[in-house]
């Protein structure tokens, strides 16, 4: 039986691309914090965003070298815990499709630093999360070590098998590891939809999968 091709996705900003990015987070009350947000979230540390939403905002770079002047639907988000903004278009392109997602948490902007973008007005923007829908197989791999000899590298990858066939999803985190829920892979159904909707600074790439 032919595989359905999975995919992993994410934002596609390139280094010279006038997509607005994200540059930094920042607290939005004026309460005294033990550490900043650029700190706990990328800390490596388990995150629940909900506890955050709404209380920690991003900054909008000027743009390199090219200044930023558009508002894209997909944007990278300056931590491993938030991994990508999601517009307001996204998320409800994907409640009218049925396309199932954990859930979708706004973090609003804090500031604006490119000129061009203050005279347009943003969408919300969100975090969004996937529920685990693929587990994790460990791969031996031979790796060039010098000119005469090869080692092995254990590597991982998901494993095709245990797709639990929904068309958005996350992979289960390593046993020991806490679970994370923002990298988001999917099949067909939603690059369609992206393809559909015309969503900006969306990129699907191929998924490696045993």
């Amino acid at each position: 039986m032919r595989k359905t091709k999975l995919y992993s996705i994410g934002h596609g900003c390139e280094w010279n691309s006038t997509w607005a990015e994200s540059g930094g987070l920042v607290w939005l009350d004026s309460k005294p914090h033990a550490e900043s947000p650029e700190t706990l979230f990328n800390s490596g540390r388990k995150i629940d965003l909900g506890l955050y939403e709404m209380m920690v905002g991003f900054i909008i770079d000027v743009g390199e070298p090219v200044p930023a002047n558009k508002w894209p639907d997909w944007m990278g988000a300056p931590s491993r815990s938030l991994r990508s903004f999601v517009s307001e278009r996204v998320v409800q392109a994907m409640i009218d499709e049925d396309i199932p997602f954990r859930r979708a948490l706004e973090f609003p902007i804090a500031e604006i630093r490119s000129p061009a973008l203050r005279k347009i007005a943003p969408p919300k923007y969100y975090a969004i999360e996937a529920e685990v829908g693929i587990d994790i197989e460990s791969v031996e791999v031979e790796v060039p070590f010098t000119n005469e000899m090869e080692r092995k590298k254990t590597q991982y990858f998901p494993k095709y098998d245990t797709w639990n066939g929904s068309p958005l999803f996350c992979s289960r985190s390593l046993s020991g590891m806490e679970q994370s829920f923002v990298w988001l892979y999917c099949d067909h159904r939603v690059t369609f939809l992206a393809m559909k909707e015309k969503w900006t600074n969306f990129r699907a790439v191929d998924l490696h999968v045993v």
